[in-house]
């Protein structure tokens, strides 16, 4: 089934309720459609057709949002990028995914200019807030588009998203996300949240990632999208209180935020049915407050972009005749109904209960693969699964617990962060010799990323110098949180850098590794 008919039947079901609210602003399912209906008209009035990479750069905006189900209407492929990416990043990803087109907002014209300066196939380009120097507003390139388009039903094996995700080599890989892929996810997802009434979803989190997908169930049930520009504690609060929000995705920094934020306890979270803390692990501690402050509403589960809704973990499971199921505060759920997860060894072994081994799982929830690297694809893919990287282990009552990290990656705030990237930067220092990045614990982020650094014989750099040169390279949110100097790193009989050990008094005591 196509991506777009989940927002359809939205519009089906209720078409003059509200959508999409930002602020005082509302746009009915009537409306929004007429929206994406002009802008797949447009694509198509300019010769652009279905398969081509369209990419989105906005921060949360219902407009840029439109801008989605327009291309996504068109049969386009979806690149969604983070805005907090730095410009190398995005100017790349641009480049290496081969966009044609990029929808906008005017925060990022700068880089805009100069992503048309190195990328010539990046043939259109529309700012959707306003027109540009160079570039026409939505409003403008939409005017005399019909607000009416129909196309054939695409195959459901057709790419619709190209998701971004980091490689060892330092480039975006590319996650590619058919219809298949997200009509299992969004069909998870009806099935394991079930409401009586239309839900009201607060966008909180950056629409780039969970946040937006979530919007697609949302969206089947005829629910509300309440869109919030930043993740901010007050705003959440306030909003979920104003707007009598049911639903939401948050990853752990910010529920620790808003834990912390000494008013919190004066708003009424009381409308609140399905609060996800997901994107990555949340301490203990942390949930126990959570619960006990927002009540049994708190919901979790487990994916990745390359294999979405693995496992589901339901406020019932956490919560039972009024108490805290302790054994499961560490736990990210039980399998969804249409999926297989199980853990393997290192042969390709299928293990059993409480046996420690590599996370896998199999059917439509994994993706077709990596664009263009097959061998990236194939090593995820051995023995018939995918291999998700985690380690863990399933309980004896089929809930499964994430307790190791097979990769290097780091998740820190909910997103991943890959350590060579940052260390390239590093490299490129001329005083330093060595260096080895991993994640060490963090109460409010997870993890943080930390650099262990050994210089040449003779050189000297400050911490400060190293801190600016990866906040120029790689943004803030990759720039490392702690550095260290060493006189040698430890390593193998061959030379390997051993992270392990660096990894290893950080993490001691500590029930997991990530």
């Amino acid at each position: 089934m196509d991506l777009i008919h989940y927002f359809d039947r939205g519009v089906y079901l209720a078409p003059d309720r509200d959508c999409l609210v930002m602020d005082d602003d509302a746009w009915t399912y009537r409306e929004v459609q007429a929206v994406s209906m002009q802008v797949a008209s447009a694509l198509r009035r300019d010769a652009i057709g279905p398969g081509t990479r369209v990419a989105v750069l906005s921060h949360n905006d219902p407009t840029a949002f439109m801008c989605v189900l327009g291309l996504i209407r068109a049969q386009m492929v979806w690149v969604p990028l983070n805005p907090r990416n730095s410009e190398e990043n995005l100017i790349g990803t641009l480049d290496r995914f081969k966009c044609e087109v990029l929808f906008y907002s005017s925060a990022f014209e700068d880089l805009v200019a100069r992503a048309r300066q190195v990328i010539p196939g990046m043939t259109t380009t529309v700012c959707v807030d306003q027109e540009a120097d160079t570039a026409p507003s939505l409003t403008q390139w939409i005017d005399g588009a019909p607000a009416y388009f129909e196309i054939e039903p695409a195959d459901p094996t057709a790419l619709i998203a190209l998701q971004t995700t980091g490689g060892t080599t330092g480039l975006p890989k590319g996650v590619m996300q058919t219809h298949l892929f997200y009509e299992h996810f969004i069909s998870s997802l009806l099935a394991a949240m079930p409401t009586t009434t239309p839900p009201r979803f607060l966008a909180a989190a950056p629409m780039t990632h969970a946040a937006g997908y979530f919007c697609f169930h949302i969206f089947a049930r005829a629910g509300t999208v309440f869109v919030l520009r930043s993740a901010q504690a007050l705003l959440i609060a306030q909003a979920v209180e104003r707007y009598k929000i049911t639903d939401t995705i948050l990853p752990p920094t910010v529920i620790y935020a808003m834990l912390a934020e000494p008013t919190i306890r004066n708003f009424d979270f009381s409308s609140m049915r399905y609060f996800w803390y997901g994107t990555a692990p949340i301490a203990p501690d942390k949930l126990r407050e959570a619960i006990e402050l927002f009540g049994p509403c708190m919901v979790s589960g487990w994916g990745q972009s390359e294999a979405v809704s693995l496992t589901f973990l339901s406020s019932q499971d956490l919560v039972k005749d009024g108490k805290i199921n302790e054994k499961l505060l560490t736990s990210c759920g039980r399998a969804f109904p249409f999926t297989e997860v199980a853990t393997m060894d290192l042969n390709g072994k299928l293990l059993g209960r409480n046996e420690v081994g590599e996370l896998v799982a199999r059917g439509n929830c994994v993706m077709p693969g990596y664009l263009d690297d097959p061998e990236a694809t194939a090593e995820v893919s051995r023995f018939g699964w995918h291999h998700t990287g985690d380690v863990g282990y399933c309980d004896d009552e089929g809930f499964f617990h994430i307790v190791d990290r097979s990769k290097d990656m780091i998740i820190s705030g909910g997103f991943n962060i890959f350590p060579n990237e940052i260390e390239k930067v590093i490299f490129t220092h001329p005083a330093v010799e060595d260096c080895a990045v991993i994640g060490l614990p963090d109460d409010k982020w997870g993890e943080k990323v930390a650099a262990f650094v050994q210089l040449k014989k003779g050189q000297e750099v400050t911490r400060e110098a190293l801190d600016a040169l990866c906040r120029a390279k790689l943004g803030s949110m990759k720039t490392p949180k702690y550095f260290e100097f060493r006189d040698t790193l430890p390593r193998s009989l061959v030379g390997k850098t051993l992270k392990r050990e660096l990894r290893a008094p950080f993490w001691e005591g500590k029930a997991r590794k990530v």
